[in-house]
C-alpha cells in the first residue's frame, strides 16, 4: 500500500493550481463574445423549460449518463416549438444547438454535436433541419427587406452595443447601410478610412458622407438618384446617434492601418483604452455574411443578407432610431 503524505507545501500547490485553473478559465469566460453567452444564455432558456415540461430539470440531466442525455435531445429537436406554437427556423435551430453544445461542454465535458454518443440526436437534428426547409423555413431569404420590426430589435439589442469592440462595429455597419453605404456594399471589403468625411450643412446639422475620392471610384454609390451625395445626420442627445458612433469607432480603429473595417481585439477593452481593433482586416466573406450574422444572433423573425437594406438611403436618422 502507498501512503501520499499531505504536507504543507503539497495543500499550497493544491490551492495555487485550483486557483490557476478558476483564473484560466475566467480568462476564457472573458474572451468569449457578448453574442456568444447570449446565445448560450437563451439556448439554456429555451431547453430549461422543456426540461421542466417533462419533469425533469437541466440540473438533473447533468448527472445522467450521455445516453439519457441523448435522448431527450431527440426528444428536444422533434417536439420543441415557440411559445406561439410556431416552428423554429432553420437559423433559430442552430443558433440553440450552439448554445447548448457550449453549455454541455463546460459543465460536462462532452460535445452533444461530435461525440459519438449523441449520434441519434444529430441524426434528428439533421431530419428537422430538413423538414424545416420543406416547409420554407429556410436559411436565407434573398434580398427579404429587413422590417421595421427587425430593425428596431436589432437596434435595442446588445449586439450594437457601442461599450464594446464587436458591437461598436456592428452598429456602424448598421448605421452605414440604413443611411449612406448600402449601394456601395459590394465594395465594402476595399474601404479605407479616407473614403469617409465628416461635414456640416447650412442648418449646423452634422453628418457623415462617403468622400470625394470614394465617390471618384464609385459614382454610382456615392450619390442617390438625383446626383445629390447620400447623407447620414447626427441626433444630437440621442444614445444611438450614428454619428457619434462613427466618430467613436474612427477614434478606435488600429492606426497602422488604412483599412476602414478591422478585426476586433479579443482582450477586453475599455473607454480608457485607445485602440479595439487589430492591425488586420476583416475578411471578405464576413463582411458578406454580416447580416445574416445578426439575424442568428438578435433571434429576427428571418435570415437577412446584406441585401436586407432599402436601395434608396434615408437622409435622416429619425424614423429608424426615434
Amino acid at each position: 500500500m502507498c501512503y501520499v503524505w499531505q504536507t504543507s507545501d503539497n495543500i499550497q500547490n493544491c490551492l495555487a493550481m485550483s486557483e490557476s485553473d478558476d483564473h484560466i478559465e475566467g480568462l476564457l469566460d472573458r474572451r468569449m463574445s457578448e453574442n456568444t453567452r447570449r446565445v448560450i444564455r437563451s439556448a439554456i432558456t429555451v431547453f430549461s423549460a422543456y426540461t421542466r415540461a417533462r419533469n425533469t430539470s437541466l440540473s438533473d440531466l447533468h448527472r445522467l449518463p450521455q445516453t439519457e442525455v441523448n435522448k431527450l435531445l431527440c426528444l428536444f429537436y422533434a417536439e420543441a416549438t415557440k411559445k406561439n406554437g410556431s416552428s423554429y427556423t432553420r437559423g433559430a435551430w442552430v443558433s440553440l444547438r450552439y448554445g447548448l453544445q457550449k453549455h454541455f461542454f463546460k459543465t460536462c465535458g462532452y460535445d452533444i454535436i461530435h461525440d459519438p454518443a449523441f449520434q441519434s440526436s444529430c441524426e434528428v437534428f439533421s431530419a428537422v433541419i430538413e423538414e424545416v426547409k420543406k416547409q420554407g423555413k429556410t436559411v436565407v431569404q434573398y434580398k427579404q427587406p429587413l422590417s421595421a420590426a427587425d430593425l428596431s430589435k436589432l437596434y435595442c439589442s446588445s449586439l450594437l452595443s457601442t461599450s464594446n469592440a464587436v458591437g461598436l462595429q456592428n452598429k456602424v455597419f448598421v448605421d452605414l447601410m440604413v443611411h449612406l453605404c448600402n449601394p456601395a456594399r459590394e465594395n465594402l471589403r476595399g474601404m479605407k478610412k479616407a473614403d469617409f468625411c465628416i461635414s456640416t450643412d447650412s442648418t449646423a446639422g452634422r453628418y457623415v458622407s462617403l468622400s470625394n475620392r470614394f465617390a471618384k471610384k464609385h459614382p454610382r454609390d456615392a450619390s442617390d438618384k438625383t446626383g445629390r451625395k447620400r447623407r447620414m445626420y447626427s441626433l444630437p442627445g440621442n444614445p444611438q446617434c450614428p454619428v457619434a458612433s462613427f466618430e467613436k469607432y474612427l477614434k478606435k480603429l488600429n492606426g497602422a492601418r488604412d483599412d476602414f473595417w478591422q478585426k476586433p481585439t479579443t482582450m477586453m477593452v475599455t473607454e480608457e483604452n485607445a485602440c479595439w481593433y487589430k492591425n488586420s482586416c476583416v475578411g471578405k466573406d464576413t463582411l458578406a455574411s454580416k447580416m445574416k450574422t445578426l439575424s442568428v444572433d438578435a433571434q429576427l423573425s428571418t435570415i437577412y443578407t446584406n441585401h436586407c437594406f432599402p436601395s434608396a438611403s434615408m437622409t435622416t436618422s429619425e424614423s429608424v432610431l426615434d
